[in-house]
């Protein structure tokens, strides 16, 4: 779990955007950034639409927030 933190902050301090895709079994990582989204997956039952949905949401808010 701290590889999966370090990374992402250095993605974070690098400028990009981050969405992790966890497992259902796995604990959320404590990162707060307004650049990083955590979306929960279920192997047994994916739903790819969901996340895209969800990841599309953010982007359109943060694109607003921008403005």
């Amino acid at each position: 779990m701290l590889t999966d933190v370090r990374k992402t902050a250095d993605l974070l301090a690098a400028g990009y955007l981050v969405v992790r895709l966890r497992e259902d079994d796995l604990p959320p990582l404590e990162i707060n950034s307004t650049r990083y989204l955590e979306i929960r997956v279920y192997s047994a039952a994916p739903q790819p639409q969901k996340a895209m949905e969800e990841i599309s949401s953010w982007l359109g808010e943060l694109e607003s927030a921008e403005r």
